[in-house]
C-alpha cells in the first residue's frame, strides 16, 4: 500500500511537469531578453516597396510556424513601411507583433517567401504544433483589439438571430488588366451568391470593398431577386475590416492575403467562391486549407487551383517551395 501510494506521488509529480507544447515548440516564450543565437525573424525586401498589410502579416505568421516547426527562437522584426496610406507599425502593434518573440538583432537570421519550406502533417505531433500556433495567433490578435472590438465591428448591433455574413470582394489593385488571376468578377460574385443562399439560406450580407457602389449593380439586382439585403462597406479603415472578417460567422474571402489572415484566425465558416460553385456543393475550408490558400494568395501573384478539397494528412499544408 505504501509502495502504491509513492508510486502515485512520483507519477502525479512527473505529470505535472510533463513539457506542454509550448515548452518544446515555442521557443520565443522561454527567452524574455534578447533574440538568441537559433533565432530567425521574418523579412521581405518588397516590404520597403510598401507591400500591403495581409501579405506582410502573412510573412511573420509564416516564419513564426515555420520556427515552431523547426524548433527555433522567433525573434520579432517590427514593419516599418507604409502600404496605402497606413503606418505598418500601428498594424504591428494592432495584432500582437510584439508578442511573437524577443526582438531580433542585427545578428538575427532573416527569412523570407523564398526561403520557406514544405511542411508535411504526417505526425500528431506537428499537427498540434499547427494548432497551438494558431491558439497563440489568434491569442494575440485578439487581445490587443479586444478593447476596441465595439468600434472595429462594422456590423453594427444585431439582435443575434441572424448570422454576420461578410464578404470581400477585392477591387483596387486588381482588375481585368491588372492581377486578373485574382480578380472575380460582379457575374461571378452573383452566382457565388446564388449557390450560398441556396446552401445556407443567407438572408443579409456584408459586402466590403473599394470603389463606389454603382460599381457593384449587377450584385444589388441578384441580392434583390433572392431577398436578401445587402449592406456595403466601400472603402472602409483597414483594421476595422480586418477585424470584422476574423469574428464574422460566415466569412467568403476573396483571392487575398488580407482577408486569407482574417481567415485563419475566424472560427466561423469559411468560403472561397469561384465561378463554379454556382455548380457545385459549397463546402467550408478547413484551417489547413485556408492556411495553403493563404500561403498561394500571399506570394508573387500564385494563386492555388480549384476546386477546393480538405486536406489529407499526407499533403503538404505549408507550400511554400518553387
Amino acid at each position: 500500500m505504501r509502495r502504491s501510494f509513492v508510486l502515485l506521488i512520483i507519477l502525479s509529480s512527473r505529470l505535472s511537469f510533463i513539457p506542454a507544447l509550448h515548452s518544446n515548440f515555442f521557443q520565443s516564450d522561454e527567452h524574455t531578453g534578447e533574440c538568441p543565437g537559433n533565432g530567425i525573424t521574418a523579412w521581405n525586401d518588397i516590404w520597403s516597396k510598401g507591400e500591403g498589410f495581409g501579405s506582410t502579416y502573412f510573412d511573420t505568421l509564416g516564419v513564426y510556424m515555420y520556427a515552431a516547426l523547426e524548433k527555433k527562437t522567433y525573434c520579432t522584426t517590427q514593419w516599418n513601411h507604409t502600404s496605402r496610406g497606413v503606418p505598418m507599425s500601428e498594424m504591428f502593434q494592432w495584432v500582437g507583433g510584439s508578442e511573437f518573440g524577443p526582438p531580433a538583432t542585427s545578428q538575427t537570421a532573416r527569412r523570407d517567401r523564398k526561403r520557406w519550406e514544405t511542411f508535411d502533417l504526417h505526425s500528431q505531433t506537428q499537427r498540434d504544433i499547427f494548432m497551438e500556433a494558431r491558439k497563440r495567433i489568434r491569442d494575440y490578435y485578439f487581445e490587443h483589439t479586444k478593447r476596441h472590438n465595439e468600434s472595429l465591428n462594422l456590423f453594427g448591433e444585431g439582435n443575434g438571430a441572424s448570422e454576420n455574413v461578410a464578404w470581400h470582394i477585392r477591387r483596387g489593385d486588381v482588375g481585368m488588366d491588372i492581377g486578373a488571376e485574382r480578380y472575380i468578377t460582379n457575374d461571378e460574385i452573383s452566382q457565388g451568391l446564388i449557390a450560398l443562399y441556396k446552401a445556407f439560406a443567407v438572408r443579409k450580407i456584408h459586402f466590403f470593398s473599394e470603389g463606389n457602389e454603382t460599381e457593384f449593380q449587377s450584385i444589388n439586382e441578384t441580392c434583390v431577386a433572392l431577398g436578401i439585403g445587402c449592406v456595403w462597406h466601400l472603402n472602409s479603415p483597414q483594421l476595422a475590416v480586418h477585424y470584422s472578417f476574423s469574428v464574422a460567422d460566415i466569412l467568403i474571402m476573396a483571392r487575398s492575403a488580407f482577408s486569407g489572415t482574417a481567415a485563419f484566425l475566424n472560427r466561423g465558416k469559411v468560403f472561397l467562391l469561384p465561378s463554379e460553385y454556382g455548380r457545385q456543393p459549397i463546402h467550408p475550408l478547413d484551417v489547413q486549407t485556408i492556411w495553403n490558400r493563404c500561403a498561394g494568395l500571399a506570394r508573387s501573384s500564385r494563386v492555388f487551383g480549384f476546386p477546393l478539397q480538405p486536406l489529407q494528412p499526407a499533403r503538404p499544408f505549408y507550400q511554400m517551395g518553387g
